[in-house]
């Protein structure tokens, strides 16, 4: 009896075994992570040990570690960082292809190009479809706040003829933070109604360390998924300042950080293009977000490119092609298909001067 009893028991864990190693599996590939073994949530929990290269920054933060390039990251995609953490477009280079007109690309790891590599961007795509020359400076895990200040740190550089500024729903969000994943970060608060960056210069990244359970389940992306969605401060239990919030008022100072940059660019007579993506399948609440955020900034000379009724459409008629664009962030082609998309909008709104 006891060794039936063993030897059913025994199939019993080898069947639940089988199957959790089968979802896993499945689940990494349609989240878009490698199958090769990684703690996820160490990797979640902190920017200095993002999968790229990255760089300490007292103004921003962390910049890509510029003058580097390598395929060792968990996609295992081409990563080539040039001068000033500018990502390389893969055969063309800012070094290899100087003329003008310039376009200027900020943004988040949407922009950056998270799990594709160098020439699967979007900025790389844009530049193929023969608009201009394309400078992607994007970074990964970058809130909107971050991104505007890189932006007005390399104006005066580059000298663009178009500002591109990308970001998602939760750039907004990291407008709050003063600590997000681990790494300090800039923010802005209010005085006196007026914009005041703080966290000037940004303290030193504090390296997170995991007690034994979360270095053993991280490595799990099911497990990771069914804890950060059900039961986040349970799972962050342990590390040291995942995320502090130094305010709630992200989307009033995103709305004035766009205020701030229009009388740049107005001086300047430059002009910009607001992209905004969305991951696959975004939520109700992002969209509403979202759409508060535009409401807002209707005042400002800023030309809006907003994905979100293109991707619908596409999803509603093909979904099969709608899913190929997403594979956590965009597939390679789904960063072809925005590159068109903004060359297309660039075309129509007459954004370029002539060469």
């Amino acid at each position: 009896m006891r060794k039936k009893l063993f030897l059913n028991l025994t199939l019993l864990f080898a069947l639940f075994a089988f199957a959790f190693i089968l979802l896993e599996i499945i689940g990494r590939l349609l989240g878009g992570y490698p199958l090769v073994p990684h703690n996820i949530l160490e990797q979640r929990l902190g920017l200095s040990k993002r999968a790229y290269q990255s760089a300490y920054d007292s103004r921003l933060g962390w910049l890509p570690q510029q003058s580097s390039k390598d395929t060792n990251n968990i996609w295992n995609t081409e990563i080539t960082i040039l001068e000033d953490s500018i990502r390389s477009n893969g055969k063309v280079t800012a070094s290899e292809k100087p003329s003008s007109p310039v376009i200027l690309a900020v943004g988040d790891s949407f922009t950056f190009g998270d799990q594709v590599s160098d020439n699967e961007t979007w900025p790389a795509a844009l530049e193929t479809c023969g608009v201009s020359r394309v400078l992607n400076a994007g970074v990964f895990g970058y809130g909107l706040d971050q991104s505007i200040l890189r932006a007005e740190g390399l104006l005066d550089k580059y000298n663009p003829d178009l500002l591109i500024i990308g970001m998602i729903c939760d750039d907004i969000n990291r407008c709050e933070m003063k600590i997000r994943t681990g790494a300090s970060k800039p923010y802005f608060s209010f005085e006196n109604g007026e914009l005041v960056l703080q966290n000037q210069p940004v303290p030193l990244p504090q390296y997170l360390k995991l007690d034994p359970l979360r270095q053993v389940l991280g490595y799990s992306y099911l497990i990771d998924r069914l804890l950060w969605r059900c039961c986040p401060k349970f799972w962050l239990t342990g590390t040291k300042d995942e995320f502090v919030l130094a305010h709630n008022d992200g989307m009033a100072i995103a709305v004035k950080l766009m205020e701030r940059i229009d009388k740049v660019v107005a001086e300047r007579k430059l002009p910009v293009i607001l992209l905004v993506q969305y991951v696959a399948n975004p939520t109700t609440a992002g969209r509403k977000r979202i759409e508060e955020f535009l409401q807002g900034i209707r005042h400002t000379g800023l030309q809006v490119l907003d994905l979100y009724a293109d991707l619908e459409s596409l999803k509603a008629e093909k979904p099969e092609s709608y899913e190929k664009l997403f594979a956590g962030h965009m597939t390679p082609e789904g960063n072809r298909w925005v590159g068109r998309k903004l060359a297309g909008f660039i075309a129509v709104q007459n954004l370029l001067p002539r060469e």
